[in-house]
């Protein structure tokens, strides 16, 4: 075996191991990938990307709540493509930047378990049962 058959391998083996990694849990399990989160606030506010082909689902929107809320006020942004993920990663520039106006979220997901109830406000989410 040569030299450039053992490289060409040994790159093949890298591209797989990073395509695998990139394959997490979150991602295929729950047809569903958080992008980013916003900083800076006491409410968890997050940015996920959803499997087309899981859009109308609303247990893949409920799955994503349960796995990224951790306290008490949580909120999610769902959108259908990366390009629609909001750039802001600091909560204050992202309300001094219209907040969720115009941002083309699919859905909103918004809990607060002290209230006992998750609640969809608006978009997708509001008409799946």
């Amino acid at each position: 075996m040569s030299y450039g058959e053992i490289s060409a391998r040994g790159f093949l083996s890298i591209l797989m191991l990073a395509a695998l990694a990139g394959c997490g849990p979150s991602s295929s399990e729950h047809h569903w990938k958080q992008i980013t989160e916003l900083t800076g606030s006491r409410w968890e506010t997050y940015f996920v990307v959803t499997d087309a082909s899981f859009a109308n689902d609303r247990k893949a929107y409920q799955d994503a709540g349960d796995a990224l809320c951790k306290t008490d006020t949580c909120q999610i942004g769902f959108f259908a493509t990366r390009n629609d993920v909001p750039n802001e990663s600091v909560t204050a520039d992202f309300f001094n930047n219209g907040s969720w106006q115009d941002r083309h979220e699919t859905a909103l997901f918004f809990r607060n378990t002290n209230s006992g109830r998750a609640s969809q406000r608006r978009g997708l989410l509001a008409k799946l049962k």
